[in-house]
C-alpha cells in the first residue's frame, strides 16, 4: 500500500507539471513555445525609408505605413536604414534546448534573435541640397544624426526598439564597429536652413568591405 502511495503521489506531480507546460505553452495569448532555432543571416541589399514618427513615441507604436506626405516636421523625421534582402546561411539550436532540459526547453517561449556575423565599418550621409551654410551639397552629415532605434529583425520596422540605454551620436555609434543590424533608426537633430528641400543619400559598408548605397525620397521640412 505504500508502494502504491508513492506511486499515486509520483503521478500526480508528473500529471501537474504536464498540466503546467500545457498551459503555459498552449495559451493562444502568449508567444509559442520553443524549441526555436537561432538563424545567422547575410544582408543582400539594403533601403532608406522615411517614416513619420514624432520624438518620444513609445517604440511598440511605430507605424507601419512609410511617411507619403509633401513635408514633414523635424521633430516627425526617423530615418530607417533597412536589410531590403536577407539570406539565411547558418542555423543553430537555442542554447535552451542545447541543454536536453524538458522543462527549460518547453518554456523558451521567446524565440532568440536572428544575428548576423558583419560589422558596421562606416556610414556616411550627405544630401543633394546645401544644408547650411557651412555644410554644402555632398558634405558628410553625420554629426547632425543620432542612432535612436535599432533591430536585429529582419522584418518590418515595428520590431524596432529604443537604443539602451539612451540615444547615441551617429559617429560614436559607428566608431565602436557594431554588428549590422536589419533596421537601424536615425534622428536628424538640426533644421536646415539653406534649403527646406533634401535628398539624403546613404552609404552604408561592413568590415567585410560590401557597401550598399541608399537614396531617400525628396523631404521638405517644414
Amino acid at each position: 500500500m505504500a508502494n502504491m502511495a508513492i506511486v499515486s503521489g509520483r503521478l500526480k506531480w508528473a500529471l501537474l507539471l504536464v498540466s503546467a507546460l500545457l498551459f503555459s505553452c498552449g495559451d493562444e495569448s502568449s508567444p509559442p513555445c520553443g524549441p526555436f532555432s537561432n538563424y545567422i543571416y547575410n544582408i543582400g541589399s539594403m533601403a532608406a525609408n522615411i517614416y513619420e514618427v514624432p520624438d518620444g513615441t513609445d517604440y511598440p507604436a511605430i507605424g507601419r505605413v512609410e511617411f507619403a506626405g509633401s513635408s514633414i516636421a523635424l521633430s516627425d523625421l526617423l530615418l530607417v536604414l533597412s536589410a531590403e534582402s536577407v539570406t539565411y546561411i547558418a542555423k543553430a539550436t537555442s542554447p535552451e534546448f542545447r541543454q536536453g532540459w524538458l522543462i527549460k526547453s518547453a518554456n523558451a517561449c521567446s524565440p532568440p534573435l536572428p544575428y548576423t556575423d558583419e560589422t558596421i565599418s562606416d556610414i556616411t550621409i550627405t544630401s543633394n541640397s546645401d544644408f547650411n551654410d557651412m555644410l554644402p551639397s555632398g558634405t558628410v552629415l553625420n554629426t547632425l544624426f543620432l542612432v535612436e532605434y535599432i533591430s536585429e529583425y529582419p522584418s518590418l520596422p515595428t520590431t524596432l526598439h529604443e537604443l539602451w540605454p539612451a540615444p547615441e551620436s551617429l559617429l560614436d555609434y559607428v566608431s565602436r564597429s557594431p554588428k549590422s543590424v536589419a533596421h537601424l533608426g536615425l534622428r536628424l537633430v538640426e533644421v536646415p536652413t539653406s534649403s527646406p528641400s533634401h535628398t539624403f543619400t546613404i552609404t552604408y559598408t561592413q568590415s567585410s568591405g560590401e557597401t550598399f548605397e541608399m537614396t531617400t525620397p525628396e523631404i521638405t521640412f517644414e
